[in-house]
């Protein structure tokens, strides 16, 4: 996302969150929040909370793991990914 400046659950390469958990070795993925420009971890939570689509992932009691991601672009401008499974 923070090479080519956009935030999507989507890849690059049309893949789903699941498809690329699975990829990366995870047997049971669930789902993905995604976003950019927050300032520390407790704003992009603070963020996610707030829109009720990316809540819904967040309080899923189904999820027993999660991965957290953050890069920084050229600009400084930071992009998030917070994966669950379960």
């Amino acid at each position: 996302m923070a090479r080519n400046s956009f935030v999507s659950r989507k890849g690059s390469d049309d893949s789903s969150p699941q498809d690329r958990m699975r990829k990366a070795g995870y047997k049971h993925p669930k789902n993905e929040d995604v976003g950019s420009g927050y300032g520390s971890g407790q704003a992009a939570y603070d963020a996610w909370q707030g829109d009720p689509k990316q809540q819904d992932i967040l309080t899923d009691c189904d999820a027993k793991a999660i991965g957290v991601g953050v890069v920084a672009a050229r600009d400084g401008t930071t992009y998030w990914t917070a994966d669950f499974g379960g």
